[in-house]
C-alpha cells in the first residue's frame, strides 16, 4: 500500500530495499508477481508498485517495510475499481471510520470491502457501511467488491470528516480499535484468503 507521493509509480526494488529479504520471499499485486532469489534479486512480472493499489507479500522473516516522502494529495489522487473484486490501497494518514473514508464512492447495495481479517457491505436503506470493519488504517490494503466500476477520491480526515474523526488517535485508541473481536486468536498471516460470512442466529 504505497500511501506516499512516488509519482504514479515506484519501482519493486526501490520500495522494497529497506526490508531484508530471504529465498522464495514473495510479493504479488492483484494481477502480478515477483519472488526473491538469492544472489538475483526480485524477479518476476511484478517490477512497478502503483499508488492506490495493495499487495500481498509473503516473508520467510517479520520484517518492517518503512516509507519516507511527501504524503500523497487526497483531494486529486483517484482510486479505480472495477465490476467485481479490486485491490486498493488506503492513502489517509489518519484512522478513519469506514463511512468517513469512503464517502466519496458511489456505493450500491451489498458492495463489500475486506481488511485482512474484517469486513463490511454498503446497507443502501441507511446509506451505511455495516460489519467488523469499522476502521480503515494507514499500513492496510483492501479489497472492494463492486457491482460497478469507478473511481473514487478518499475523504480529506481534516477538511470532509462526516463525524469530525479525522484528528489524531492516540496510541491507546489505536489498540482498543485493534484489539476488539471475539475471544479466539485467528492468525490471518497463516492463511492467503479471507473469507466473509453473514449469518443469523
Amino acid at each position: 500500500n504505497l500511501a506516499y507521493d512516488t509519482g504514479s509509480s515506484a519501482l519493486l526494488d526501490n520500495v522494497m530495499e529497506a526490508l531484508s529479504p530471504q529465498d522464495g520471499d514473495f510479493i504479488r499485486s492483484q494481477t502480478e508477481f515477483s519472488q526473491y532469489l538469492d544472489g538475483t534479486g526480485w524477479l518476476g512480472s511484478l517490477s512497478q508498485m502503483e499508488i492506490g493499489h495493495s499487495y500481498q507479500i509473503k516473508l520467510n522473516s517479520s520484517d518492517e517495510l518503512w516509507f519516507a516522502g511527501n504524503p500523497v494529495d487526497l483531494s486529486s489522487t483517484q482510486i479505480g475499481y472495477e465490476a467485481g473484486w479490486t485491490w486498493i490501497g488506503y492513502l489517509p494518514r489518519k484512522i478513519l471510520p469506514v463511512n468517513d473514508a469512503l464517502q466519496n464512492l458511489n456505493a450500491g447495495h451489498g458492495d463489500r470491502i475486506k481488511s485482512q481479517s474484517q469486513f463490511a457491505e454498503y446497507d443502501n436503506n441507511s446509506g451505511n457501511w455495516i460489519g467488523s470493519l469499522q476502521y480503515m488504517q494507514p499500513g492496510e490494503g483492501f479489497l472492494l467488491r463492486s457491482a460497478t466500476g469507478g473511481v473514487f477520491t478518499y475523504s480529506n480526515p481534516i477538511l470532509n470528516s462526516k463525524s469530525g474523526s479525522g484528528s489524531d488517535f492516540s496510541g491507546q485508541t489505536k489498540q482498543m480499535l485493534l484489539s476488539t473481536g471475539p475471544e479466539w486468536i485467528v492468525y490471518p498471516s497463516d492463511y492467503e484468503h479471507s473469507m466473509n460470512m453473514i449469518g443469523i442466529l
